[in-house]
C-alpha cells in the first residue's frame, strides 16, 4: 500500500535553535526515511519564515535590505531542497517570503498600543492561523489524495505548527485518507498545558491561547491522529497535565538520544589555553533567556575583574525588548559590554565564541540548548542556571558549572572564578574522558537523524501490527 509523508519543518539556518537543528537534520532524516515512503513533501510554515525575517530585520540596527533578506531565506530553502531532493515550487516560497516581509515591516511600523492589542489571545490566534490556512490550502491542492496512507511529521512545537498538523490532517481525513501524525518537541511547550502554569512563554501569554493549544492537542489525540510525540530531552515533557493527557489516549512518548549536535568542523576552532578575559552570551535575546539577569551579574563581575569583557550576540524578538536591554546597559553603567548583533556566519560565530573563557547562560526555559553544546565543543567553560534541561543533558560534565536558578549573584561569583582560572586547571576540566565521550556523541548530525528516523520507523511498524 502506498504511503506518503508530509514533513512540516522550518529549515532556516539564519535563525538559531530549533530552526538550525531542522536545517542540519532534515537532509539526513529524509535519506533515512525515503525507503519507507513513496513520496515525501515539505511544508515550510509562513509564520516560520516571518519569524526568521523579523530576527534579521530587528538585529540589523534599523538598516535592512529586502533583497539581502530574501536571498538569505531563499538560499537556505534551496540548499535544503537540493540536499533532500524534494522540490518545493519556487513561486510558493517567493509568495511566502514577500508576504512575510511585508507583514513584518507593517507590524514594526504599527503603533505600540495597536500592536499589543493585536497580540491579545484571540487576535493573535487569528493572525497566525489565517495566513497558514491560505498557504496550506494551496499546498493541499498538490497532494495526491488517491494515496490512502498519509503521515504527517512536524519537527516543531510552536502554535502554528500545531495548527498545521491539525488543519492538514483534518482536511486529508475528510477526503478519505487515513492520516497519522508524529511531533517533535524542541521546547518545553507543555508548560502551558499544565494547570495554567504561571511560567508561560512570551507567545503563550493568556488564557485564550492556552485554551486553543489544549483544545487542538485534544482534537488530534481524540481522533487518534497524533500517535507519537518525540522530545529532545525530558524537559519538554515538564508538567503532569500534559503527560496525563497524552497517555490517556495511548500516544507514545519518547526522548531522542542523541537529540542535538554541533558541526564537527567546530572542533577545528577548539581552543583551551591562553584565553583573554572574555565572557560570552549568545541566544535568542528574550527575558526567559535571562538577559536582564545577565547584565546584573555582569555588573558584579566588572567590579571584581575590571578588565573582563562581555560579548553578546543574538537577535531580539521585538524592538521593545531590544531598547529595554540596551537602556539597562546604560543604567547599570556597564563599561565592557559589546553587542555584536546576530551572527549568521557560523564560522565567524565559532571563532568569536572560541576566544571566550566562559559562556554565561542564565536561561529559565530550555529543552536542549544548542549554544551550550557549541560552547563546550569550542573549549569554552559554561556557567548556567540549574534548570531541568541543563541538569539532565549536561549534568556531571566538569567544564559546566550549575548555580541556583534566579541567583544572579551566584552566577557572577562562578563566572569570576572561571575567568581567574589558571590554564592548567582550565585544561584539566576540558581535556578528559568524560568530555571526550560526550563530544563524540554530539558532533555528528547523522547520529541525530538516525535516532529520529529509528523512532519514526518503529512507530510505523507499531501502527501496522
Amino acid at each position: 500500500m502506498a504511503r506518503n509523508l508530509i514533513i512540516i519543518t522550518q529549515p532556516i539556518s539564519v535563525v538559531a535553535g530549533g530552526w538550525l537543528r531542522s536545517y542540519k537534520v532534515l537532509p539526513y532524516l529524509v535519506k533515512e526515511l525515503r525507503p519507507y515512503f513513496d513520496n515525501i513533501s515539505l511544508y515550510i510554515p509562513f509564520n516560520g519564515i516571518k519569524y526568521a525575517i523579523t530576527q534579521l530585520v530587528i538585529s540589523s540596527y534599523d538598516y535592512y535590505d529586502y533583497e539581502d533578506i530574501r536571498r538569505k531565506i531563499l538560499n537556505n530553502i534551496r540548499t535544503v531542497t537540493l540536499e533532500t531532493g524534494i522540490r518545493i515550487p519556487t513561486d510558493e516560497i517567493e509568495d511566502k517570503v514577500q508576504y512575510a516581509y511585508d507583514t513584518v515591516i507593517h507590524e514594526l511600523k504599527t503603533n505600540d498600543y495597536i500592536r499589543k492589542i493585536m497580540e491579545f489571545g484571540p487576535l493573535f490566534i487569528r493572525n497566525i492561523t489565517k495566513p497558514e490556512r491560505f498557504f496550506a490550502n494551496k499546498f493541499l491542492k498538490n497532494i495526491d489524495h488517491a494515496v490512502n496512507d498519509i503521515y504527517i511529521y512536524t519537527m516543531h512545537e510552536d502554535l502554528y505548527s500545531l495548527f498545521l498538523m491539525d488543519y492538514i490532517s483534518d482536511d486529508l481525513t475528510k477526503r478519505g485518507n487515513k492520516v497519522l501524525a508524529a511531533q517533535l518537541l524542541q521546547l518545553p511547550v507543555p508548560l502551558y498545558l499544565s494547570s495554567f502554569n504561571a511560567r508561560i512563554s512570551i507567545y503563550l501569554s493568556n488564557t485564550a491561547i492556552v485554551n486553543y493549544a489544549r483544545t487542538t492537542y485534544e482534537h488530534l489525540l481524540r481522533r487518534k491522529v497524533l500517535r507519537l510525540i518525540l522530545g529532545v530531552s525530558p524537559a519538554v515533557f515538564y508538567g503532569e497535565g500534559f503527560i496525563d493527557m497524552v497517555r490517556r489516549y495511548s500516544t507514545r512518548i519518547m526522548v531522542l538520544k542523541p537529540a542535538n549536535a554541533v558541526d564537527r568542523e567546530a572542533l577545528t576552532y577548539r581552543r583551551i589555553r591562553n584565553k583573554d578575559l572574555i565572557a560570552t552570551f549568545y541566544a535568542r535575546l528574550t527575558p526567559n533567556k535571562g538577559i536582564y539577569e545577565l547584565l546584573m551579574a555582569w555588573k558584579i563581575v566588572e567590579e571584581h575583574v575590571p578588565n573582563a569583557k562581555l560579548r553578546i550576540m543574538g537577535a531580539f524578538p521585538s524592538n521593545d525588548i531590544k531598547y529595554k536591554f540596551l537602556n539597562l546597559i546604560k543604567e547599570l553603567k556597564l563599561r565592557n559590554v559589546e553587542y555584536l548583533g546576530f551572527i549568521d556566519d557560523r564560522n565567524k560565530l565559532y571563532e568569536l565564541v572560541s576566544e571566550s573563557k566562559v559562556l554565561i547562560y542564565p536561561s529559565h526555559e530550555d529543552a536542549f540548548p544548542l549554544v551550550v553544546l557549541e560552547a563546550l565543543t569550542l573549549g569554552v567553560t559554561v556557567v548556567a542556571y540549574g534548570i531541568l534541561a541543563i541538569k539532565t543533558i549536561y549534568g556531571g560534565l566538569p567544564n559546566l558549572f550549575i548555580v541556583p536558578e534566579g541567583d544572579h549573584e551566584a552566577l557572577a561569583r562562578k563566572t569570576i572564578e572561571v575567568l581567574r582560572m589558571a590554564d592548567d586547571e582550565y585544561e584539566r576540566i576540558h581535556e578528559n574522558e568524560i568530555v571526550r565521550r560526550f563530544l563524540e556523541l554530539h558532533t555528528y548530525w547523522e547520529n541525530v537523524a538516525k535516532a529520529e528516523a529509528t523512532a519514526l520507523r518503529e512507530y510505523l511498524v507499531s501502527v501496522h501490527e
